[in-house]
């Protein structure tokens, strides 16, 4: 029952809540709840917000409580798994020293959720710099990433599966840290046109300065630059569709049949993101969507990490 397999899959399942707690953070502008870090105007918890701990012209509202609620419960989370992920690791070092990817699996883990308070630390003493925003969830997902490859080698999984998968998990990354930074710079509705931009406004030269725009300053200052960062994320959620599509007629000639059922059952997955992304941007991004669209991103990373495990087995 208190097996440690057990509570590392508890330890998942707590850090998709904080994802998506995360993206509800996001999406009710609520990151600066708490202006300070990691307390809450001082406190451990929210109070009241008294005229005085604002500045003389910010107007109070009436969810500037709710806002510092939800980014303080964002918090809390966060907290309990750092804690339930540091008693993992000690659990693991006692248990399996002499299992050194059982070990490695489990340092990086703890070495990632550090990293991730401090991010967090960072997006909001930075108010919301669009690449600590990014880096954020992006870490975030790569911790999912690592307790779900943890809990699998504590289930006696052997090997890995298919270096296709692993190249389709580095391409989601990719396209997620490309979406955090459409989020991140206000850029979701740059572009109400569907399925793609004008092609006019898209100029791939720019693509680096774009970038280099959000590492200097945490935003972008022009529509241009917004309209190319969505148009970007929107052709690189293409390439991923036809990847996966390459890869399943890969293994539909190879006749391997659990590896042509699991990217099936990716694409299946990926081509529901893609029509959530679109609502986001017909629909104006509302609540429900936005979060489904961080919610299915963080489905695919579990899949496709469970993906590196899987055996082929033989078929006669």
């Amino acid at each position: 029952m208190f097996s440690l397999k057990n509570f590392l899959f508890l330890a998942c399942i707590l850090t998709y809540i904080v994802i998506l707690m995360g993206a509800f953070t996001r999406i009710t502008d609520s990151g600066l709840g708490c202006p300070d870090w990691p307390f809450c105007y001082g406190k451990v918890y929210p109070q009241a917000i008294q005229q005085s701990h604002l500045d003389v012209s910010t107007a109070i509202t009436a969810t500037s409580t709710e806002k510092a609620w939800i980014e303080m419960i964002h918090r809390y989370l966060a907290f309990g798994l750092g804690v339930l992920i540091l008693s993992l690791f000690a659990v693991t070092l006692v248990k399996y020293r002499h299992n050194i990817i059982v070990l490695s699996l489990a340092s990086c883990s703890l070495f990632t959720v550090i990293l991730q308070a401090m991010l967090g630390m960072f997006t909001v003493t930075l108010q919301l710099h669009a690449l600590s925003v990014s880096l954020h969830l992006l870490f975030a997902l790569l911790l999912l990433s690592l307790l779900t490859s943890w809990y699998l080698k504590l289930n006696a999984a052997k090997r890995f599966f298919s270096t296709g998968i692993f190249i389709g998990l580095l391409l989601v990354f990719i396209q997620i840290f490309i979406g955090a930074n459409v989020s991140a710079t206000y850029s979701a509705l740059a572009c109400p046109n569907l399925p793609l931009c004008p092609l006019s406004q898209f100029n791939l030269s720019n693509i680096a300065q774009l970038f280099m725009n959000i590492f200097q300053h945490g935003e972008l200052s022009s529509t241009n630059e917004r309209v190319n960062l969505q148009m970007l994320h929107r052709l690189f959620g293409a390439i991923l569709l036809f990847y996966f599509i390459g890869l399943y007629a890969y293994y539909h000639i190879k006749d391997k049949i659990l590896s042509k059922h699991f990217i099936s059952a990716t694409l299946i997955v990926l081509i529901l993101q893609i029509i959530i992304g679109m609502v986001n941007v017909a629909f104006h991004t509302p609540i429900a969507a936005a979060l489904l669209h961080t919610a299915m991103a963080a489905l695919l990373i579990i899949m496709l990490t469970c993906g590196l495990f899987f055996r082929e087995q033989p078929w006669h």
